[in-house]
């Protein structure tokens, strides 16, 4: 799970209305009937490159989130319709503001389904691993495992912190079994190919997982079973 910068550049009326909003003017959360739900899923899409938020598992065509579909602040589906061919669901990363602030930016992201409802609904969130909070950093706090395709907790890490960071993988479902079998199958795929000669590492361009393949690509010789980076 790599930082997410996000910025809300696009979708500015939303933010404006947003960011306007009264204690007085909160009202029920209404998902897809929300005037600006589109412009929030497909803003927060550009922001994640069409990614799960913390899984990296790819959920949405590029050519949805371009920032041409934007006018005057507002989303428009270059496919004339009113529903977006793409997966996944909107999701607060803190359940309990969904009452309280249910449209607000930082809290919001785009989550796979499974993982949504199956397994991040069902745990206490620890801000530890929330992947646009400006003290993340995905090489200090994780580690991957090219032979099972799993992250655990870097190694450095203090006891307490690996426990907090341990928990928080399991609850983001970044170790999901249905989401290590596609990483499995998606990263064996590349380094069949870098193997062979037909790609390099430095070509390798992934359009999912991508905090999995530069853990793999970024160590010399490519060669252990557990990846890392020194913070």
């Amino acid at each position: 799970m790599r930082k997410i910068d996000k910025t809300c550049t696009l979708s500015s009326s939303y933010l404006t209305w947003e960011t306007a909003l009264t204690a007085s003017d909160i009202k029920p959360y209404d998902s897809s009937r929300n005037e600006f739900y589109w412009d929030v899923v497909m803003n927060l899409f550009h922001c994640q490159n069409g990614l799960c938020a913390y899984t990296e598992i790819h959920l949405c065509s590029s050519s949805y989130f371009d920032t041409a579909n934007w006018v005057e602040g507002k989303y428009v589906n270059p496919d004339g319709t009113e529903k977006i061919q793409a997966r996944g669901q909107l999701e607060h990363f803190d359940k309990t503001l969904k009452k309280t602030r249910p449209w607000k930016w930082d809290n919001l992201f785009m989550a796979d389904t499974d993982v949504n409802t199956k397994i991040k609904s069902q745990n206490q969130i620890d801000p530890i691993l929330k992947p646009d909070d400006p003290s993340y950093d995905e090489k200090k706090y994780l580690a991957y495992d090219k032979s099972k395709h799993v992250f655990f907790p870097h190694p450095k890490l203090d006891p307490v912190v690996k426990e907090r960071v341990k928990k928080m993988i399991l609850a983001l479902g970044i170790n999901y079994s249905p989401i290590i079998d596609a990483r499995r199958i998606f990263i064996t795929n590349i380094l069949k190919l870098v193997t062979f000669g037909i790609e390099t590492w430095d070509n390798v361009c992934p359009e999912q997982f991508p905090t999995a393949v530069n853990f793999i690509k970024s160590t010399p010789g490519n060669s252990n079973h557990h990846h890392y980076h020194t913070p």
